[in-house]
């Protein structure tokens, strides 16, 4: 049975050094400048493969998952918000020229610029460049406030003179409709 001991590990381990360290000295300058630019490179690599392409393709994931996060996040207020406002349901229902004229004011209290077209079932909104949080924040707070409900809703990224994307600006248009009485 073979018994195993660091002295012999310890020593082998001496040796190859001894060797290792030989062969450079054996190496010329300009030998030992490649193998220590190779080596540079090889290290470069590797902290690129494993800290920093995990890194980007984590950042690119959430690029693409924190809108429809946003979305997600817009549709739970939504849901809270039509939640409170059943259980503190009003009695009376808003005619349309009510209902009208309160959509223009929170329009204009949300800071937003619209413009509104009136149809048999409902209204179209077509927004002015604007900020898509000021946009998805007025959407979620509208079926407590006017019961109107967004059943078409189109939002387009601006661009600037050199065709790139403007953060969080958009335009576009939604259709809403009037909420159906039981």
């Amino acid at each position: 049975m073979a018994t195993f001991s660091f002295s012999s590990l310890s020593g082998a381990w001496m040796r190859r050094r001894a060797q290792t360290s030989e062969r450079w000295r054996a190496l010329s300058l300009r030998e030992r400048r490649l193998v220590l630019v190779a080596a540079l490179l090889v290290g470069l690599f590797l902290v690129l493969r494993l800290l920093v392409t995990p890194a980007w393709q984590q950042w690119q994931q959430a690029r693409t998952a924190l809108p429809l996060a946003q979305a997600q996040y817009s549709q739970i207020q939504a849901l809270t918000q039509a939640s409170r406002a059943l259980q503190g349901q009003r009695t009376g229902q808003l005619d349309e020229e009510a209902q009208y004229a309160l959509l223009e004011s929170s329009l204009r209290q949300a800071g937003l610029a619209a413009q509104l077209h009136r149809g048999e079932t409902g209204v179209q909104i077509d927004w002015e460049p604007g900020r898509s949080s000021l946009i998805l924040d007025w959407l979620v707070q509208l079926p407590a406030l006017t019961r109107l409900q967004p059943v078409e809703l189109e939002l387009v990224r601006q661009q600037d003179e050199s065709g790139s994307w403007i953060p969080g600006l958009v335009s576009g248009h939604a259709v809403l409709q009037r909420e159906q009485q039981p």
